[in-house]
């Protein structure tokens, strides 16, 4: 049988809350948070997953006289059901214990306890449940607050109104009212009572304090109603603006019917909770309570949890909480030391997931320990699969024992690192002894030589045994070996070093007794007191060789350059003086060699001066990679000359520009020969125009006699002055059909005569893009049937009009349905689309499956005359006019004209006009 925990009694008897010394306690996150909740409220209280009460606020014992121990350890159900088991058989079936099973919010539960004067103090539990990151259930945390003060006031009036006369309650005067209710002396409380009617029947002092406004109207026998309507008129209730009546009802209604919840408003600077409840007697009363501390409680807690957040992400080592071994808090440090990007990824998961296996175990006995000692060696496992060496450092967190804890790591690769690169320090020297291009010896005091290394061996001929324990002097030729005892005496007496930090060329000799070329650098090391020089020596022999070659190579580009049609000039900005080369001194009649940058830019032609001085501006602030300009330059005995001048500025560490250096060549021919081309080019255009002109008056001439033979012809065919023979009726359509034929060569002649030549006059006016189509594909649907093809359009019928000249687009059209007819075989099909795109532009589109063509037969199709070679084009005669007239008669309209053909699959020839020539 489970043993009840026995009734908590009082340790004494006296009221008056007691000071309680505390032992001095180190400072942390967890102990700021546990200072500022127990110094707000009437108290605090927390739970862990059990619901097992773990913390309860310093006022707990101010309050009751009890210490907070007196509660912890036991269930929210022992406590809070301690009132409610009376006459209750199973306690787990009240509405309570339904509550915490379903991790619900709860507020204002009824308590009772024994105080330590004996006295039952009455109070009120409200709780919300508290999750991990990974929605993990952690427990409760909420406020009590003692409401044994209100209950004794809803006593004393219910004892008072049992004495009272029931309807002498309307009769009592305003001031006797007002004294009757002021009996409640609390400052945090305030009631009013309603009859059945909405009749006041009483109110408390400090409810009409609550309403300022209304203290005039919050009198017994005031009617509900009327207070209602005053309250929306004084204090101008927006929600009751436009409809008072309606509104005073609705609210007239929930007074009269109060329901089972609360209500919080924030009134006089305060939080007031109100509760409202019908007597059995069928009165209402309105009860007020003052939580402003509970609500200070709860935003003084958000506030530290929000602080002590703010401390463990600033953090600079992984600082984590573990709960029952999974990880529940992580900060970004640690997330960057495991290799993550985000600290909310570790939520969830078990700790020892990076806990290396060989440590696991450890952690796990010692973890106790852990919180005695500092740091405990440890190797963690990153997110990447890498093993780092750390320290690990572990405290209880908040007050839960060992179930949650929290962990700080630092990561001490790094220094284990440090550590072992000492260690194996020598080691590594001596490899890079070994491994080094470089000789490099060390001598003593003395001049005796005490290493050798391998590229000293290659670059003097001797084994280290032949050369350690010797004099270095035996390295070097006279006369540097005689005088190299004397500067290492001179240099332990004066300490004044002569090459010693610094590099120099100095003479080797090698065992073959050869002299040879030697970089020298000397540094000293002082160790016990001592002093070890160490010599590194490069074999220049290759070196010298390349500068004599360089040397060389430059006296031969001096050459080249004093050959050379190309000037050179080189500009150094310091000095201001501009060195320039016999080729620039002809150019410019200058006898010397350097002259002043100032002279050089006199010489600019002054029209040229200005686009000369922007563009080396430009590049002497880094705008452009290098300079270059075309002008004219002035010679000492006035003529000009076209130069074209070239250079690049160098610049130092700091990005200043110190020098400059180019060339300048002489462009003089190429210039006027260019000069000559534009010339010959205005001659060519000149002649065109005057051939256009002879074409299209040519035309005119050529016209007049072809209508005549075309008229006659007709007047033949007619019969109009007798019959003909069949055989000369055959001639004469002959003659008609070749001179409307020529006619029509002679029309297009003429238009692109006149498009060139920039008369084509175009007359616009209104047309339907549907009669449009349909005259151009009525003209052509015979020729269509007769070569075995079918023809479709498509034409929606909203389209808007066009403002074109109607005959050109007509022959437009006329032309690419001719083309499409032309180059499509038997049993093709054509087919004409309009349609308007979302940018309101027209598209008409002529389509066909016939034989296609390639972008370059294309090209040619569209170039004047131009004739795609093809078998099919060959049984038709043509002039290669159409596709070019067209384009041009469209580009005319502002409109595009495009192809896309594919060979052997079709093509589509698609006109498009612009928004402007579209008429709604």
């Amino acid at each position: 049988m489970t043993r009840r925990k026995p009734t908590l009694t009082a340790a004494g008897r006296d009221p008056l809350p007691r000071r309680i010394k505390m032992p001095p306690r180190p400072d942390s996150p967890e102990q700021r948070l546990h200072d500022i909740v127990s110094t707000v409220g009437d108290w605090i209280w927390e739970t862990n997953e059990i619901l097992e009460l773990t913390f309860i606020s310093d006022r707990f014992m101010e309050t009751t006289g009890l210490p907070p121990e007196a509660l912890k350890g036991r269930t929210l159900q022992q406590v809070v059901l301690a009132d409610d088991r009376i006459g209750v058989k199973d306690a787990n079936a009240s509405p309570v214990s339904f509550t915490l099973d379903h991790r619900e919010p709860f507020r204002d539960i009824a308590c009772s306890l024994i105080a330590a004067d004996g006295s039952i103090l009455h109070f009120t539990l409200s709780g919300i449940p508290f999750y991990s990151d990974n929605n993990m259930f952690r427990g409760y945390r909420g406020a009590a607050h003692n409401i044994t003060p209100q209950l004794e006031s809803q006593r004393k009036y219910h004892h008072a109104k049992k004495k009272a006369v029931p309807y002498q309650l309307a009769e009592v005067s305003r001031s006797d009212a007002l004294k009757h209710a002021a009996k409640a002396k609390s400052h945090d409380e305030a009631f009013v009572i309603y009859d059945q009617n909405g009749n006041l029947m009483a109110a408390s002092e400090g409810y009409a304090k609550l309403y300022p406004a209304l203290d005039d109207v919050i009198i017994p026998g005031a009617t509900l109603k009327d207070i209602l309507t005053e309250a929306a008129r004084r204090l101008e209730i927006k929600e009751a603006q436009g409809r008072m009546g309606q509104w005073v009802d609705e609210k007239l209604a929930e007074r009269l019917n109060p329901q089972p919840t609360h209500q919080e408003i924030y009134r006089g600077g305060r939080w007031w909770r109100i509760h409202e409840q019908r007597t059995r007697e069928g009165q209402v009363l309105s009860l007020h309570t003052d939580i402003t501390h509970i609500k200070d409680m709860e935003a003084s807690l958000l506030d530290a949890e929000t602080r002590y957040r703010k401390l463990v992400e600033m953090a600079p080592d992984l600082t984590c909480v573990v709960t029952d071994g999974i990880i529940t808090l992580m900060n970004s440090a640690g997330a960057e030391m495991l290799r993550a990007d985000d600290p909310r990824s570790f939520i969830g998961k078990s700790f020892d997931v990076f806990v290396h296996p060989d440590f696991r175990e450890i952690l796990h006995d010692e973890i106790e320990q852990l919180f005695e000692e500092k740091w405990m060696p440890m190797r963690l496992v990153r997110t990447d699969g890498v093993v780092i060496d750390a320290e690990l450092s572990a405290l209880p967190f908040s007050e839960r024992g060992l179930k949650t804890v929290m962990l700080v790591a630092r990561d001490t690769s790094d220094r284990k690192r440090a550590a072992e690169a000492l260690i194996h320090r020598d080691v590594q020297l001596q490899g890079i002894m070994e491994t080094v291009v470089d000789g490099i010896i060390t001598i003593d005091q003395r001049g005796i030589v005490q290493s050798f290394n391998p590229a000293a061996e290659k670059i003097f001929g001797y084994r280290a045994h032949e050369v350690i324990g010797n004099n270095v002097k035996m390295l070097m030729p006279a006369p540097y070996a005689e005088a190299h005892d004397g500067y290492l005496d001179r240099y332990r007496e004066t300490k004044n070093p002569t090459i010693i930090g610094k590099g120099r060329e100095v003479s080797g000799l090698r065992k073959n007794g050869s002299q040879f070329p030697l970089d020298l650098s000397v540094s000293e090391l002082r160790r016990d007191g001592k002093s070890l020089y160490i010599g590194v020596v490069r074999d220049i022999t290759e070196r010298k060789k390349n500068e004599q070659a360089l040397q060389e190579s430059r006296a031969r580009y001096e050459l080249a350059i004093s050959g050379a049609g190309e000037g050179i000039w080189d500009w150094d900005m310091h000095s201001d003086q501009l060195y320039i080369s016999a080729k620039i001194r002809d150019l410019t009649g200058y006898k010397t060699n350097f002259i002043k940058a100032k002279s050089w830019l006199r010489l600019i032609h002054r029209e040229d001066r200005g686009e000369y001085q922007r563009r080396l501006t430009r590049h002497l602030k880094g705008e452009t990679p290098s300079f270059f300009s075309e002008c004219r330059l002035c010679h000492k005995d006035g003529s000009w000359r076209w130069i074209r001048i070239s250079g690049m500025a160098l610049r130092d560490k700091a990005g200043w520009v110190y020098r400059m250096a180019g060339s300048v060549g002489d462009i003089t021919q190429r210039i006027e020969f260019q000069h000559q081309l534009i010339e010959a080019k205005e001659r060519a255009e000149i002649a065109s125009r005057v051939k256009t002109e002879f074409l299209a008056n040519m035309s005119h001439e050529l016209r007049t006699p072809l209508n005549a033979i075309i008229g006659f012809s007709d007047v033949m065919l007619s019969g109009l002055f007798g019959g003909l023979e069949p055989r000369y009726q055959e001639y004469i359509e002959n003659i008609r059909d070749s001179g409307s034929h020529l006619l029509a060569v002679i029309n297009d002649i003429l238009d692109v005569s006149r498009i060139e030549a920039g008369r084509m006059d175009l007359r616009p006016e209104r047309i339907s893009i549907a009669e449009l189509i349909e005259s151009a594909t009525r003209l052509i649907r015979d020729r269509a049937t007769e070569a075995g093809l079918s023809m479709n359009r498509r034409v929606p019928k909203d389209l808007p009009d066009l403002m074109v000249d109607s005959q050109r687009i007509k022959q437009v059209l006329l032309n690419i349905l001719s083309n499409a007819v032309k180059f499509t075989p038997e049993g093709g099909k054509v087919t004409v689309k309009a349609n308007l795109s979302k940018s309101n532009e027209l598209t008409i589109s002529v389509s066909d499956t016939g034989i296609g063509m390639s972008e370059a037969e294309i090209a040619t199709a569209l170039t004047p005359f131009g004739q795609v070679d093809s078998k099919l084009a060959r049984k038709f005669d043509g002039t290669g006019l159409g596709l070019p007239l067209t384009k041009s008669f469209v580009e005319l309209h502002g409109g595009i004209l495009s192809i896309k053909s594919t060979p052997k699959q079709g093509t589509t020839v698609s006109v498009r006009f612009p928004t402007d020539r579209l008429v709604r």
